[in-house]
Parts: C-alpha cells; sequence; structure tokens
C-alpha cells in the first residue's frame, strides 16, 4: 500500500509542474464489469503542445466484499475532436495494481505490473469543465491473470481544447 500511495502522489506532482495551463482533471465513479466491482478514480491528462497526443495519470480504487482492487496508471494518449462539443481518446501504457483479498482476519495483498488500453468520450460543458466517459482494460503481467475490464464516468474541470 505504501508504493501504492508513493506512486500515487509522485504521479501528482510530476504533472502539476509540466504544463499548468493545460492540464485537465478527471474526477469520476466505475465499475470493473467482471462483478461488478464499484469504485472511483481521478485522472490528470496533460496535452501535449500540438494538443493531439498526451500523457495521462489515472488511479482508481474499487472494493466490494474484501475485494479491493486499486491500479493506478499511465498513458500516452491521442485525442481528437469528433464535434466541436465531444473528444474521441484512445490511450495506452502501463502501471501498477494493488489487490487485496481479505476472509475473516486473513488478508492476501499484491502488486503487479500491469498493461493498460483506454478509450472514451469527453464531452465539453465549457471551455473549463466537462463530462466523460471511458472504457479501459488492464492486464496484470501474471501468468494465468485475467483482463480486466471497467467503465467509468464523471466530470472534469481544467483545460478542455
Amino acid at each position: 500500500m505504501k508504493v501504492l500511495r508513493f506512486v500515487l502522489i509522485l504521479g501528482v506532482l510530476l504533472t502539476t509542474g509540466t504544463v499548468s495551463a493545460d492540464k485537465m482533471w478527471r474526477f469520476g465513479g466505475g465499475v470493473i464489469l467482471d462483478g461488478m466491482v464499484t469504485g472511483v478514480g481521478i485522472a490528470v491528462d496533460v496535452p501535449t503542445r500540438g494538443g493531439m497526443f498526451g500523457f495521462s495519470i489515472a488511479a482508481d480504487y474499487y472494493t466490494k466484499s474484501g475485494t479491493t482492487t486499486a491500479p493506478i496508471r499511465g498513458f500516452v494518449t491521442y485525442r481528437t475532436p469528433v464535434r466541436s462539443w465531444v473528444d474521441f481518446y484512445v490511450g495506452a501504457g502501463s502501471g501498477i495494481v494493488y489487490s487485496k483479498i481479505s476472509v475473516v482476519d486473513i488478508s492476501l495483498p499484491s502488486t503487479k505490473l500491469l498493461a493498460s488500453a483506454v478509450g472514451g468520450l469527453h464531452f465539453k460543458l465549457s471551455e473549463s469543465s466537462g463530462i466523460y466517459s471511458e472504457l479501459s482494460m488492464d492486464r496484470p503481467f501474471t501468468s494465468g491473470a485475467k483482463n480486466n475490464t471497467a467503465f467509468r464516468v464523471g466530470v472534469s474541470f481544467g483545460a478542455s481544447k
């Protein structure tokens, strides 16, 4: 869990100093589709100077019936306008996932590297706010691991270019 907190704090600090005027913060909720595990998440998107490519750091926290899943991922993203009020984006990257299964007084935590992909739509409500919906897939680098597909929706604040 200490590694998870360290990576999250490091990711936020690194993106805070890069391109301050163009960052977009996203806050939302979602569900891991296998098992309908609900959770919350935060992400920060930092576009490059051209605006079509960028970097994103996302952290989610899902929990249900003694099982906790908390992925932290970094993505390279491609964003393109569909209309003046909506953008489509896709991205790929990697990160870590912290998992813990608790049964009675026994707790089995693990931290694994993962590959991740994301795709979604960002609907612009104004120059500095919007709503988003996205679908992501995470795959831990472990033999026999299964894909975790999640759906998220939420609000965004910051640059919406």
